[in-house]
């Protein structure tokens, strides 16, 4: 699970911290609208650094970023949760290579059960260890709150595509 309270340091300086992040917009002021990007912000951090490293390195460690209910389109290709986690396992070693990121918060209103998520999109490229040439790739990931813990986000919908 990816935890999105903790304090970090945005480009102005200047420490910000949300102990919810179900918040709905209407009618709020710019600074929480702003302190809830720069949560986004922040998540997406901590996700791609861990999700990457798990990928290429730790690949059964991902099983904690994922629910049951996760839904993931690998390359045209439809899983839910269970069954995506035996496709990862038996994909060839990989070295995945980021060349950018951006993240930006969904807002509460805008999700069936009223929380706010993060989208995540990376781009970047992939080599396999039974490939030739690293694949160039784009990843969208939806974070939602876990139930259990409004701090906590995993991996609701994944969608990979190779480019």
């Amino acid at each position: 699970m990816i935890h999105t309270h903790a304090r970090y340091t945005t480009h102005a300086s200047r420490t910000t911290s949300l102990n919810n992040p179900r918040i709905l917009f209407t009618h709020q002021p710019k600074e929480t609208i702003r302190t809830v990007i720069d949560l986004a912000a922040g998540a997406a951090d901590s996700f791609v650094a861990s999700y990457y490293k798990f990928m290429d390195e730790q690949r059964a460690s991902l099983r904690s970023l994922y629910k049951d209910t996760s839904n993931i389109s690998w390359n045209g290709t439809a899983y839910a949760g269970p069954a995506y986690r035996e496709f990862y396992l038996s994909l060839p070693a990989t070295k995945h290579v980021i060349d950018a990121y951006d993240a930006h918060p969904v807002l509460a209103s805008a999700t069936p059960d009223g929380n706010c998520c993060f989208q995540i999109i990376v781009h970047g490229t992939v080599k396999f260890a039974n490939e030739k040439h690293a694949r160039r790739f784009t990843s969208t990931f939806l974070l939602a709150p876990t139930p259990e813990q409004a701090n906590l986000h995993y991996i609701a919908n994944e969608c990979l595509r190779f480019v």
